[in-house]
């Protein structure tokens, strides 16, 4: 693992970094900010709040919707701030990201791969092969078909 993103992970002191990194993890491009490690417990706790909140629209009674919602919080608040609280390992083997995009490292043509969005994700240090800054320009391949014609000539010897 290059020592560049550990640098990059260790300047991630209290807020996101200002710019987006590329990550190449196995058949994935990921591409996020680098963020502090503890993030990762904060921002999965917000979006967890939103999901449940969303869900639970469908229940009519206001007062039962805000118990229902009450309980669910306080049951995933006290997993993710045990979590949160624990002493990190001394050796970084993970980088946080916010506002993730996920897509296949290979895209097949004439077909449409999709993706995620994430507001936050952890990435193995392990599993980059590849990582930059700059977006770079993306080389697309050619389309259309090709046909190759072959002859054969005999020879005398």
């Amino acid at each position: 693992m290059s020592a560049g993103l550990r640098v990059l992970i260790g300047a991630a002191k209290s807020e996101p970094l200002p710019f987006t990194v590329t990550l190449y993890a196995g058949q994935m491009v990921i591409t996020g900010r680098i963020a502090p490690a503890d993030w990762f417990f904060k921002v999965s706790h917000e979006g967890y709040r939103q999901e449940v909140w969303v869900g639970l629209q469908k229940v009519r009674n206001t007062d039962e919707r805000q118990g229902i919602f009450q309980q669910e919080i306080a049951e995933s608040s006290e997993v993710l701030q045990a979590v949160a609280t624990e002493e990190p390992s001394k050796d970084v083997d993970e980088v946080t990201l916010v506002d993730v995009s996920i897509l296949p490292a290979v895209s097949a043509q004439g077909t449409q791969s999709g993706g995620h969005t994430l507001p936050v994700a952890r990435v193995p240090l392990a599993s980059i092969s590849t990582w930059w800054i700059v977006s770079g320009e993306e080389i697309r391949g050619q389309g259309g078909s090709s046909v190759g014609w072959g002859f054969l000539f005999p020879i005398n010897v």
